[in-house]
């Protein structure tokens, strides 16, 4: 599982887990029900964008900290997407045909280091509308750009986020990415039904997977996030498919906390065409017909096989197709999920 070592009471995921599990029975003794929901997945597959999602169906709105610290991170996001593509388009061959202009604002992108630098605006508006940087944009998966799965929302908005006065929106916030490392917990609570729900999000990326075996006890709900761009995508840490990273996890899981309780979510349907027109999944996939290669329901069906065949447990494993940034079908996926709670829990007191 990339790295996933034996657990240790002394760790400090170890201690987490405990103090988690220590709080979780002292509000059973209080007559409040606690759930514990693990969310699982490959990094980049949408964990954290739910939990930001949960947050804002349960609170109604982030907070002022929420808005004042997302500020400085939009804003990085923006800085290392433009930065990502003008290296890029340094190194392309087209590059020593440019004006000596778009030369200079596309070296000044890749080295400048300070946010504030009058000339950023300019920069980015002016390389992200130049043909050849637009075209390697086009590629970035032919190319394994390093550029955010939400690049284009930031940098068309360039002149926005670098206003002096600029303060996150609500979508800045749930767009941004975060990448998790360690553990992070959000309890959620229902006073009116004495019931509160635990989720545990850990970090996605292999060196972070250690540290899930100190999470896996008294779970009462496995969430599974699966990226369906993950087969047209190559992994950051070393040169592998997402996707294949992706299905050995789930299986390995499988072994790991077993198969009681599930729900598999296959995520960023959103992206999912524009990716197949980019790269037919017959590329990956051979067996795939070519007239069924750039079908989004096919190919969602597809992968959906493929894990449904992995799948060990008794009962059918429960999936659902998500887009992550859609506050409405997040809020129905919460109450699905209360559901499988409470129902399991009925069942339990028969």
């Amino acid at each position: 599982m990339g790295g996933c070592g034996g657990r240790n009471a002394k760790t400090p995921e170890a201690l987490i887990s405990h103090q988690i599990d220590t709080e979780i029975k002292e509000d059973q003794q209080k007559g409040q029900k606690t759930f514990k929901v693990l969310l699982l997945g490959t990094g980049d597959s949408g964990k954290s964008t739910f939990i930001k999602q949960i947050h804002l169906i349960c609170n109604k709105e982030f907070s002022d900290l929420d808005f004042r610290t997302g500020k400085r991170v939009v804003q990085d996001s923006l800085i290392m997407n433009i930065k990502t593509l003008a290296y890029a388009f340094t190194h392309d061959e087209r590059f020593a045909t440019c004006e000596e202009d778009i030369q200079s604002l596309a070296k000044f992108v890749t080295t400048e280091t300070e946010l504030y630098h009058p000339k950023w605006t300019e920069a980015i508006n002016t390389l992200w509308k130049h043909p050849v940087v637009l075209d390697i944009f086009s590629r970035k998966l032919e190319l394994c750009l390093a550029t955010d799965t939400n690049a284009k929302y930031f940098l068309d908005a360039a002149d926005r986020i670098l206003a002096s006065e600029y303060t996150p929106t609500t979508d800045d916030l749930l767009h941004v990415r975060l990448k998790t490392t360690g553990v992070r917990e959000q309890e959620f609570a229902n006073p009116n039904e004495k019931l509160t729900v635990k989720i545990i999000d850990v970090g996605g990326q292999r060196s972070e997977r250690r540290k899930w075996l100190n999470h896996f006890d008294n779970v009462d709900l496995i969430v599974y996030f699966s990226a369906v761009d993950g087969y047209a995508m190559r992994m950051a840490e070393f040169d592998a498919n997402r996707f294949d990273d992706d299905i050995r996890l789930f299986k390995s899981l499988m072994d790991l906390v077993g198969t009681k309780n599930w729900l598999f979510l296959q995520n960023k349907v959103d992206l999912f065409p524009d990716v197949l027109k980019k790269r037919p999944m017959n590329l990956s996939f051979p067996e795939i017909p070519a007239d069924k290669a750039t079908d989004p329901d096919y190919c969602l069906q597809f992968l959906a096989n493929m894990f449904s065949s992995a799948w060990t447990g008794e009962a059918k494993l429960d999936i659902k197709r998500t887009c992550a940034l859609d506050t409405n079908q997040m809020d129905m996926i919460w109450k699905a999920i209360h559901n499988k709670l409470t129902s399991d829990l009925f069942k339990n007191h028969l």
